[in-house]
């Protein structure tokens, strides 16, 4: 009998231990219908992630303003709704996408037409595939700021900021690493020449710019007819030429005289050339005194040959590559022009003047359409804005032209893959490797090429 009754105690402790154990086991879980401490973090933690309107900070574009369309996944499992904006970095983690083209970790993609300021990745990592991308464009207005209009040449100091000629704003315009557009120096909107800080000077439809190994801008002030200078500090001061008034005397800095100079590059002694567009001449800025390196003022045309001999019509860009010589923008013949550093003698690099079409091809075989800016590459490369062609031609060290970006003659912008599509472009700089920036159309855009 009392063994009967150990049997059957012992059988009861045991039921009851695995109820009980059973039971606790539920709870952890989050089981049996209620809501757990622990389900209520990993809700939190998703709402979050979507941020229950469909503004995903961090996630899923560069910046500037891609989305992330109705069903894009966002970290956590949250989605963001059809339109959410996702300003951010460039990846989205977990497998989300984003529109467009280049790809990004953990399987999202890259918009595009995102903006991607900078080198040749977006800030979260993820690397951009050869293509057109934009940076900046007319209804941006980041920095509270208005929208670009006929921007022209673009330069970047090294740190990774551009400086862009806002012609038709009279300003200098900087975009920041992060995509954060400012006056750098001008008053949008009011032309002038006050020399002065930041928007307390005037610029007047500013073209070319260019920027040294110290971080100092300078700029080819077109219709003042004068050559201009920005600290890194944003002051400005007018460094040769007189403004308000034209002319083409050479001599020491104040007493020189451009008309209407629209090209500028500084080479690595920080000596400045200039195209001195309506004089049809080139022009050199070396320990304080301008010389004329090519060409008769106002005696425009086309001939190669050594200085007064020399014609140009209408240069618009220059830039020096690291062989030496001297790459002319030579828009009004259609070609492209080399000047001899050492000897000063000059010679068509590509293109037939006079000649304006596109085509590809050796020497004077290729063809170009008021080519407009020009940009070089260490291995002595030339990359050639050709505005009324659409297009961004590349002249190699061998002299061969090819189109790299753009459809000949077809104007209209597309961004994402190439060959795309460009408006006008009327600025082009080369940022490192494969990467280039340029204007084109009212918009700053990025050039990755293959």
């Amino acid at each position: 009998m009392l063994y009967i009754r150990s049997r059957f105690n012992s059988r009861r402790l045991f039921n009851w231990l695995a109820t009980n154990f059973l039971c606790l086991l539920l709870a952890a879980c989050g089981g049996g219908g209620g809501s757990s401490g622990s389900d209520l973090s990993t809700r939190k933690t998703q709402d979050v992630a979507s941020n229950n309107g469909g503004d995903t900070p961090g996630d899923g574009s560069t910046p500037g303003g891609g989305t992330t369309p109705g069903g894009g996944t966002t970290p956590g499992g949250g989605t963001t709704p059809g339109g959410g904006t996702t300003p951010g970095d460039g990846t989205t983690p977990g497998g989300g996408t984003t529109p467009g083209g280049g790809t990004t970790p953990g399987g999202g993609t890259t918009p595009g037409g995102g903006t991607t300021p900078g080198g040749g990745t977006t800030p979260g990592g993820g690397t951009l595939l050869p293509g057109l991308y934009l940076i900046a464009d007319a209804v941006d207005n980041t920095g509270n700021m208005p929208p670009f209009s006929t921007p022209h040449a673009i330069t970047a100091d090294k740190n990774g900021n551009l400086y862009v000629a806002d012609t038709g704003n009279h300003t200098v315009r900087k975009i920041t690493p992060d995509g954060v557009v400012t006056a750098f120096a001008g008053s949008s909107g009011n032309a002038g020449s006050t020399d002065g800080m930041g928007a307390n000077a005037k610029f007047n439809e500013p073209h070319g710019i260019t920027i040294d190994t110290d971080d100092n801008v300078y700029v080819a002030d077109r219709a003042n007819h004068a050559i201009r200078k920005i600290t890194p500090a944003g002051y400005v001061t007018t460094l040769a030429g007189k403004t308000g008034e034209s002319g083409s005397m050479d001599g020491p800095l104040a007493d020189a005289r451009f008309f209407e100079p629209s090209g500028i590059a500084v080479d690595k002694d920080n000596n400045l050339l200039v195209a001195d567009t309506s004089n049809c001449t080139i022009r050199a800025i070396i320990a304080g005194t301008v010389s004329t390196l090519a060409g008769t003022a106002k005696v425009c045309g086309h001939a190669d040959g050594t200085g007064a001999a020399v014609k140009f019509d209408t240069p618009n860009a220059v830039t020096r590559a690291a062989n030496g010589n001297l790459y002319v923008a030579d828009t009004g013949n259609h070609v492209i022009r080399t000047i001899d550093f050492s000897s000063g003698k000059v010679s068509t690099r590509a293109g037939h003047e006079g000649l304006g079409e596109q085509a590809d091809g050796p020497g004077a075989k290729a063809r170009f359409l008021a080519p407009f800016a020009i940009t070089s590459d260490p291995d002595n490369n030339l990359y050639v804005a050709d505005r009324d062609g659409h297009t961004i031609r590349k002249i190699t060290a061998a002299g061969v032209t090819s189109t790299v970006a753009g459809v000949p003659k077809q104007k209209g912008i597309a961004l994402g893959n190439l060959a795309g599509g460009l408006s006008n472009p009327t600025g082009v700089h080369f940022l490192g490797g494969k990467t280039f920036v340029l204007t084109s159309d009212n918009m700053v855009l990025k050039l990755i090429l293959p």
